[in-house]
């Protein structure tokens, strides 16, 4: 990509205009993998236009996820300021460092896209609602004017993103609110949803599972030019939701997974999980494994027999068909444990836990025996308080070698791996000379 392409793709001259206009000095440019090969092209450019008085520094690994900010990547190379690349989920982060969201100026075929809605604009609903994947957020006020005058599309919501640094774009009557980074529609049924993105999007499912009144999505992909026409999958989605939380009501002993460092609240979820397992009876460790997969969850799989993930609305993990456990979010374990919340898939979704962090949470007095849709057993969501201790028996003598601190670090810390032969204690451990040659004739080998 030659440097005018570069320029305009990247809006470099509003970012440095940015940067100077703030004067930071120490930038730290943060990069998904797919942008990873221009970054080194980029930082050069940057450092070119603002005339040497900044400094860049390419964040390539991210600590998480790349639709987040990377705050403490960018405090390790003592940056003022950080410019993020590519997709973001939007979240309300703790504002450690001024923040430039660079997208991408990526073009609509809007030819094709004409096509495509003429060919199912009859099985649109009355009111529909545009939302798109952040990176085509340069286009979307003029796809908007565009579609509000196509013939067949009677009213249009325009679902804009959230300035969250700036206090823009922020809901101003009763009839909006704030969903994924992002205005919705309030108080209005039967939508349907004009998405601008990809097929894989992690956006689509999560709005369409939050989103009941949109009732049908129409995708259309500006890199692939493929489109498509459905109802809504949301209740197929919602209802694996509930097998997995009838999963999470099943399990003792419970992993919560840290999966993000800088989003406003995530000490007060962590905090609560926490005490959602202690009113329920269950045991909880607190994880902090970095990116998640399937071979890191694995190793706790013997010990640990459901997941909790803390982490963006982009980290939930929907297709949990690879992993050994049941892997669950904040809002699905607030639904399993909470003896105050009862919720039906049909109630509706949320992924930011900051819409239900400050309920009320039940008491041990409020768990109940249930029946377990999975095992078909009755189960009790509590403490079983049947171990009777006489504390009188305890005298001083030994009363120090009874009781100690035991933590779950020091229980994962004595744990060992073998490998898959280690029957080798009896064998003689002198040394013996090896065999010496090439492998098409050893010395020790007969000549034929």
């Amino acid at each position: 990509m030659d440097s005018i392409k570069l320029k305009r793709f990247f809006n470099i001259d509003s970012t440095v205009s940015w940067i100077n206009n703030n004067g930071y000095r120490r930038v730290a440019l943060q990069f998904p993998d797919y942008f990873l090969s221009l970054s080194a092209d980029i930082a050069t450019l940057l450092e070119k236009e603002c005339n040497g008085n900044a400094k860049m520094y390419i964040l390539a690994d991210t600590t998480y996820r790349s639709c987040c900010v990377d705050f403490v990547a960018a405090e390790q190379c003592a940056a003022d300021c950080i410019i993020h690349y590519g997709d973001s989920c939007m979240s309300e982060t703790i504002n450690r460092l001024p923040t430039w969201f660079v997208f991408g100026d990526v073009n609509i075929e809007l030819e094709m896209l004409k096509e495509a809605v003429n060919e199912y604009k009859d099985k649109f609903e009355r009111n529909c609602c545009l939302l798109f994947d952040a990176i085509y957020a340069n286009n979307s006020d003029a796809l908007f004017d565009w579609l509000s005058n196509f013939p067949g599309i009677e009213s249009l919501f325009n679902c804009k993103l959230l300035d969250r640094f700036n206090n823009l774009g922020q809901p101003s009557t009763s009839n909006m609110s704030c969903c994924l980074g992002r205005i919705s529609p309030k108080g209005k049924q039967n939508m349907t949803l004009l998405f601008i993105g990809e097929t894989n999007s992690p956006l689509l499912p999560l709005w369409l599972m939050t989103n009941l009144n949109c009732t049908s999505v129409f995708t259309f992909s500006p890199i692939t030019l493929e489109y498509s026409f459905e109802r809504t999958p949301a209740t197929r989605l919602l209802k694996k939701r509930l097998f997995l939380i009838e999963k999470l009501r099943d399990a003792q002993t419970v992993g919560i997974v840290v999966n993000t460092l800088d989003l406003v609240g995530y000490r007060e979820a962590l905090e609560r999980t926490r005490k959602l397992c202690k009113v329920t009876g269950k045991k909880s460790y607190t994880l902090a494994i970095g990116k998640i997969n399937e071979p890191k969850l694995s190793n706790f799989a013997n010990d640990i027999e459901a997941f909790i993930v803390l982490s963006c609305p982009y980290g939930i993990i929907l297709d949990v068909s690879d992993f050994y456990r049941p892997v669950l979010s904040i809002f699905e374990a607030e639904a399993a444990l909470n003896p105050q919340c009862r919720w039906l898939a049909g109630d509706g979704w949320t992924a930011e836990f900051k819409n239900f962090l400050h309920n009320e949470i039940g008491s041990e007095a409020d768990v109940e025996w249930d029946l377990s849709l999975v095992t078909g057993k009755m189960r009790f969501m509590g403490i079983k308080d049947n171990v009777n201790c006489d504390m009188n028996s305890f005298n001083a003598e030994n009363s120090c070698n009874a009781l100690s601190t035991y933590t779950a670090g020091d229980y994962f810390s004595q744990r060992t791996w073998k490998g898959l032969d280690d029957n080798y204690a009896g064998e003689s451990v002198a040394l013996q000379e090896g065999r010496s040659g090439i492998a098409s004739k050893y010395s020790s080998e007969q000549s034929v």
